[in-house]
């Protein structure tokens, strides 16, 4: 994740990591059933989802830069990567609805 999926990252790095997590999806069955266990495979799945959605969005964003896409896209702004096993995977969507309201959410309520 460190060299890979880290704040500089390209569509390269994020392919080969997604390749290795992909590797070692189901490595904890071989490990015994305890609370080690199971905070590897939520690691593991973390850090799928992180290099999956990184390499999704291709733009420069926040504190995140991809070196193939070092570009801001405006059209993006205001919106959030999501997924919803329920609809199929990742999704760009606003936060109102990703959170399943007609408007924004007040803050500090």
């Amino acid at each position: 994740m460190s060299r890979s999926v880290s704040v500089v990252r390209d569509a390269s790095g994020l392919t080969d990591a997604l390749s290795t997590l992909t590797a070692l999806r189901g490595v904890s069955t071989s490990l015994p059933n305890s609370s080690h266990t199971w905070e590897t495979e939520n690691m593991l799945l973390s850090a799928r989802a992180i290099a999956q959605a990184a390499l999704f969005r291709e733009e420069s964003r926040g504190a995140h830069f991809r070196s193939d896409f070092p570009d801001t896209d405006a059209a993006l702004d205001g919106m959030h990567l999501v997924h919803d096993g329920r609809r199929g995977g990742w999704r760009l969507t606003t936060l109102p609805d990703a959170l399943g309201r007609s408007e924004p959410a007040e803050v500090g309520r």
